[in-house]
């Protein structure tokens, strides 16, 4: 018979590899493949992040039910590739893109509303249609509070804000021309929006918001011309990383995450990704990477800016 001691060390050999794999910590340039055509990914509570999908087809503007988003585990694989909807019909996503998490439930941006999901029961919770604003392109979607989110819309150059406890959707006062991602940093009470390609190029926006996500203050600077800027996020250090297709025209061009200290207004260092295709709009995280969809190519893929320098 053996000893209790045995019995110990057996099990803890045993539960080593289980361990060791929720350890895993995706390294700089791992790569997540199978997805169709993602846009952007979220993180959840949990650990687990989220990428929207388009679909099989590229065609961000076709409301042909094949949309989805799929569920990737915190170490670097897809969890679940169709996680939501989990049912079709009404439910049916066409070509979400800009996408958050908030308390649990996830938004996203497809096409000419914005769709809610309860996260635990894989259910369809909210339905919000902008079609009446003449929205044919919805793009990204960032947090103003908890009953409030910020949603692009790239076909007219504006932002909504939209009110999840009661549908209704209000165009922010300001124009922002081929506007795409969005962040919003509550403590500054600044929106950061960026801009893809057009005769602005790739533009930085600041929007001071007041109570009720009034803008107070508007100021842009154009970090490239001809860029055709896509996501952006605010690191905890104040800097801002911004994903960048490429000069607008190129016949190579060569795609970039841009780095913006001091909030958008220092300096910028580039760093090239030469083998991407279209980087889009991506999410950070303290401990596993920016998550960033390389939308042509068919997969996210993990950066670690600190961990890139450009000579």
């Amino acid at each position: 018979m053996r000893s209790p001691c045995s019995f110990v060390l057996l099990a803890t050999a045993l539960l080593l590899p289980l361990s060791g794999q929720a350890q895993k910590v995706p390294q700089d340039g791992h790569m997540i493949d199978r997805l169709m055509h993602p846009e952007s990914v979220a993180r959840g509570n949990g650990g687990a992040f989220y990428a929207a999908n388009i679909g099989k087809k590229l065609a961000p503007s076709a409301k042909d039910g094949d949309g989805f988003i799929a569920r990737l585990a915190a170490d670097g694989t897809v969890e679940t590739l169709r996680y939501l909807p989990s049912a079709s019909g009404e439910a049916a996503l066409h070509a979400p893109k800009g996408t958050v998490v908030l308390d649990g439930r996830l938004y996203t941006a497809d096409i000419d509303r914005v769709v809610g999901f309860d996260l635990d029961t894989r259910t369809k919770i909210a339905g919000i249609s902008l079609e009446e604003k003449g929205v044919s392109f919805l793009n990204d979607v960032a947090v103003l509070d908890a009953q409030t989110l910020l949603v692009s819309a790239s076909d007219q150059g504006r932002i909504y804000r939209v009110d999840l406890s009661d549908g209704s959707a209000t165009a922010l006062e300001a124009e922002v021309p081929g506007v795409n991602g969005l962040t919003y940093a509550a403590d500054r009470r600044a929106l950061y929006a960026v801009t893809f390609g057009g005769a602005q190029g790739g533009t930085l926006w600041t929007l001071t918001l007041g109570t009720g996500g009034t803008v107070q203050e508007t100021s842009s600077r154009t970090l490239v011309e001809k860029g055709r800027f896509d996501g952006v996020a605010l690191r905890p250090d104040g800097t801002l990383l911004i994903s960048d297709w490429g000069p607008e025209g190129a016949d190579n061009p060569t795609p970039a995450l841009h780095r913006v200290e001091a909030t958008g207004t220092g300096a910028v260092t580039t760093i090239e990704l030469p083998d991407w295709k279209g980087p889009a709009d991506f999410v950070c995280s303290a401990t596993r990477g920016c998550w960033v969809p390389d939308l042509p190519a068919g997969m996210v893929r993990v950066v670690r800016p600190g961990e890139r320098t450009e000579p």
